[in-house]
């Protein structure tokens, strides 16, 4: 299960390694954050994620260190690439803050109680290797699910670069001392069998799959690494998120008569993967993808406040 240690620690604000602390968790936070924009517009187009160097997609430019720093380079380059001037998407530097605010939180939860108290570690530096360790492996996790939603919600696949990875960086919870690697490994399992037992009955109702195996193997990587216990809760908030979502996008295309990002038939999501002539005599559906919204869920676990997460593990024990 995810660690939770609150207790005990002294206050961030005043403290004389505040600004250390805040100043390296959200700055390498960002850089990973960075990094994330990366896996999401080079993976969908099977491109290796360390090389080349990266570039201007639009007139070839190689972006120099320089003009890569998270956040500071889109706003001293005003948003455009240095050499042809094409605008860059606000999506570079808004995912690089999310991470870099993700990785704060996720530090003050797991890295500050001990990071902060210099008696707990100065003699066994194992003590803050360990929660270091916590929090990296957190903040890796999240940026995966960053990467995942919107390469689902753009391309409505989830990469196995990243879930199948993933699922075997899950499997950390066995060195990190806080975490009981039982409650993982049955995550994984119960994961992936899940989404199995769904794609089945809807294979069995519908004559087609009915949820991919991305969406197992995604699952199987959330389990991974919070645990089998938060599963349910994960599963329901992310159909009923996705529910509201889809009557939002549908409302949206009734109302303008434009086509939504969200929502397509399965004829329309068949004929993207040359699928066209399994299904085709099989009833039209209206389809979505749901990777999104289990990432979604998972952040919200992780977001939860450590008083109603242990409230709600506490039923389930």
């Amino acid at each position: 299960m995810i660690s939770i240690i609150t207790e005990g620690a002294p206050e961030l604000w005043g403290h004389p390694l505040m600004y250390f602390f805040l100043f390296f968790t959200f700055a390498f936070g960002a850089s990973l954050g960075s990094f994330t924009n990366v896996l999401i517009y080079r993976i969908p187009m099977d491109m290796s994620v360390v090389y080349p160097a990266s570039a201007c997609p639009a007139c070839g430019h190689q972006i120099r260190w320089y003009e890569n720093i998270p956040m500071i380079s889109f706003l001293l380059l005003r948003a455009r690439c240095s050499q042809c001037k094409t605008p860059i998407s606000f999506q570079y530097p808004f995912l690089e803050f999310l991470a870099g605010i993700w990785s704060i939180s996720l530090a003050y939860r797991e890295l500050w109680p001990t990071f902060s108290q210099p008696e707990l570690w100065v003699n066994d530096i194992s003590v803050l290797l360990s929660a270091s360790a916590m929090w990296l492996w957190l903040l890796i996790f999240t940026c995966a699910l960053l990467a995942i939603t919107l390469i689902d919600l753009r391309y409505t696949f989830v990469p196995d670069e990243i879930s199948l990875n993933l699922m075997w960086l899950s499997f950390g919870a066995f060195f990190i001392p806080t975490q009981v690697p039982v409650d993982h490994f049955f995550g994984l399992l119960a994961g992936y069998g899940t989404i199995l037992g769904i794609r089945g009955l809807g294979y069995l109702l519908y004559r087609r799959e009915a949820m991919g195996l991305g969406d197992a193997k995604l699952l199987a990587m959330i389990g991974g690494f919070l645990g089998w216990r938060v599963l349910p809760w994960i599963l329901f908030a992310a159909a009923v998120q996705g529910i509201i979502a889809a009557a939002l996008a549908l409302g949206y295309t009734k109302l303008t008569g434009r086509s939504n990002l969200l929502t397509m038939t399965s004829a329309e999501l068949d004929e993207r993967f040359g699928e066209e002539g399994l299904y085709e005599e099989q009833r039209v559906l209206l389809v979505m993808p749901f990777g999104p919204f289990l990432c979604i869920a998972a952040f919200e676990v992780l977001a939860l406040t450590p008083e109603v997460l242990f409230q709600y593990l506490s039923l389930i024990h």
